[in-house]
């Protein structure tokens, strides 16, 4: 395959660090690659450079002739005072702003849409638009397209950031973090998305089921060298290992090598006067290479091992009784019900703006219920770690920052460690220790407010998005931290692979306040899911429905909000669906699927260039009403899957 981008000696310095040390590799046109490194290591500098956005650098980089780029930042900054429609149409070509018209006129069924098509068509724009609307329908971007981007989520945000680079369809994508801030589906159809599509992809992310089934090769910034893996994740960790079991077989010849010249250091210097002076020089050397590939050991053996204080769960934690909360129209807990018990480890899922945080300020007692009981024990200490914490002061020392909380910390059966000790146990080597906190990356800032909330000792622990710019190496010893930790957890996270591991059961989000409980984890109720696909075509056949027009769809638009069947344990108690309902239901995926048939025939007759305007008016009148049945048939299955 042709070479998209090649690197050759580069070399990045940043104060006081050399973050990349004349590396060198290349990208092939589609291939899928992931970078992978420990916070600070020097990941988003490193994209930031090969997008052109930085330029402190040394070496050569060469992009192949004519490719077109896009970089996707962690955080992009859009002009807060435009809408979403604005924002993705920023050209001011003649073509852009038809296509920003006409998107408008379709999502309010304007009468326009029929000049707006004819003068699509003369500008030979009708394949761009169809792309367009596309990558609109697929980041569900229909209802915000009018929304002032200061009032848009951070999920939001980054779907309409997604969205102007699925449209302008570059050759070369680099992405920095990608899946934060967005909900489990968005994750997974941006994975479809990218797998499918035969665009270069150069990409940091910590969600390591997103490198798994999207990336197939793997680099790794360590130490300032790149090393390149082929394959994907489960790959990845298989050649990394033999790559660390051949520096362990380096470090053991090592030592016996030092054995032997230590004995010749150390003899008299008569018996090594005549001795070349060179071999001396070399030993000092052979030390400092020594101590080097020791420290890199420790370091590598790190975890993060805090033995906090016991502080006594009584029998009571934290119940709630017939809890009700809205805003305004919008139900975020309806009746709800739920006794914590002690050692409960439960995950929090659903999408973005469903609740999720708003539950969270329930239970910590920062909002109060419109109707409804929630009753803390006395013995209960709760904690929350927060997506957006409070700032640290940049200018204070990572040490400082500690002992503003405690100069000592006091752990498990009385013992007492300094805060310098317990940095250290949180991967802070004593060098960062002494820095600024304006010199931490992003992930390093995180797990220091981790650490300060932490030590608080709390016996009923809320982390909200915890996994947010923390690397592979930090997930997995905060997850055996987790695994470890005896009171009770709450965990709201995207990041499935972490859920998996870390929690026993779920609580489910769905719309207008009903939360429903799954007993096990991520991946065994999107298994679960997959299999109760089998059960709604049965129910749509025994009702009368076209079973051919259901397998057509995709199984996670059937099941999109699937609720768990009789074996799963429901907090909250639905009204099943009569025998009329169950026919409706029917009814209504089939008419659903006709619908979407025609639209694309619609779209496709649009587009042959063929029509007069009489018939383009008929069409895209009926588009309109098309689009407005599909939104109220969808509304009202929406409604019907919610109880099944």
């Amino acid at each position: 395959m042709p070479t998209i981008l090649d690197i050759r000696n580069l070399t990045i310095t940043a104060p006081h660090k050399i973050l990349c040390d004349k590396v060198e590799f290349s990208l092939n046109s589609g291939s899928k690659v992931a970078l992978v490194a420990k916070n600070g290591a020097g990941k988003t500098s490193l994209l930031k450079v090969l997008a052109g956005v930085e330029e402190a650098y040394e070496g050569d980089i060469t992009y192949a002739p004519h490719i077109r780029m896009w970089y996707l930042r962690q955080d992009e900054q859009f002009d807060q005072e435009q809408t979403v429609m604005d924002t993705l149409f920023l050209h001011d070509s003649p073509e852009w702003q038809l296509i920003k018209q006409y998107e408008l006129a379709l999502a309010s069924g304007s009468e326009d849409i029929a000049d707006l098509v004819t003068q699509i068509q003369e500008m030979d724009a009708r394949d761009y638009e169809t792309k367009v609307s596309i990558v609109i329908n697929k980041l569900k971007l229909h209802e915000i397209l009018e929304r002032p981007i200061k009032l848009c989520s951070g999920g939001e945000v980054k779907r309409v950031a997604l969205a102007r680079i699925l449209i302008d369809d570059p050759d070369l994508l680099i992405l920095d973090e990608p899946t934060n801030h967005l909900d489990v589906e968005m994750i997974e159809r941006l994975e479809v998305e990218l797998s499918r599509s035969k665009r270069t992809l150069l990409l940091v992310t910590h969600d390591r089921y997103f490198l798994e089934r999207v990336c197939n090769q793997i680099l790794e910034l360590d130490h300032a060298q790149i090393y390149s893996y082929p394959g994907n994740y489960s790959r990845f960790l298989e050649l990394k290992q033999k790559r660390e079991d051949d520096e362990d077989m380096q470090r053991h010849q090592l030592k016996q090598v030092m054995r032997k010249e230590l004995e010749w250091i150390r003899k008299a210097p008569r018996a090594r006067e005549n001795k070349s002076s060179f071999r001396t020089k070399a030993y000092y050397e052979l030390e400092d290479k020594y101590k080097w590939l020791k420290r890199e050991e420790r370091i590598k053996s790190q975890k993060i091992e805090i033995d906090l204080a016991e502080r006594r769960l009584g029998g009571k934690i934290l119940r709630l009784h017939n809890v009700y909360k809205a805003f305004g129209d919008k139900k975020i807990v309806e009746k709800f019900s739920y006794d914590f018990r002690a050692w409960e480890r439960v995950g929090l899922i659903g999408k973005n703006g469903v609740g999720k945080s708003s539950f969270i300020d329930l239970l910590m007692g920062s909002s109060l219920p419109d109707s409804g009981d929630i009753r803390r024990g006395d013995t209960i200490h709760m904690a929350l770690y927060q997506q957006k914490q409070q700032p640290l002061n940049k200018t204070k020392k990572v040490l400082d920052i500690v002992k503003d909380k405690a100069e000592y910390i006091t752990l498990g059966k009385g013992k007492k460690i300094s805060a310098s000790q317990l940095l250290e146990q949180f991967l802070f080597s004593p060098k960062q220790q002494h820095q600024k906190a304006y010199t931490l990356s992003g992930g390093e800032r995180r797990r220091l407010h981790l650490l300060l909330i932490l030590i608080t000792n709390p016996n009923f622990l809320i982390l909200d998005e915890p996994t947010n710019d923390l690397d592979i190496h930090t997930l997995q010893v905060l997850e055996n931290f987790l695994l470890n930790y005896a009171w009770c957890l709450v965990i709201v996270s995207h990041d499935r692979f972490f859920m998996d591991k870390v929690v026993d059961h779920l609580m489910v989000f769905e719309w207008d306040g009903v939360i429903s409980w799954f007993p096990g984890t991520y991946t065994e109720r999107f298994e679960h899911k997959k299999n109760k696909q089998s059960v709604i075509l049965s129910e749509a056949k025994w009702n009368g429905a076209k079973s051919k027009d259901l397998e057509s769809q995709q199984p996670d638009e059937i099941l999109r909000y699937a609720q768990n069947d009789v074996v799963t344990k429901h907090i909250q108690k639905k009204k099943s669906l009569s025998n009329k309902e169950r026919e409706e239901y029917a009814m209504l995926s089939s008419e659903i699927e006709r619908l979407e048939t025609r639209k694309e025939q619609i779209n496709l007759e649009l587009s042959t260039g063929t029509l007069d305007h009489t018939a383009i008016k008929t069409l895209s009148t009926e588009l309109a009403k098309l689009v407005t049945k599909l939104d109220e048939y969808e509304s009202r299955w929406l409604e019907l899957e919610d109880r099944m």
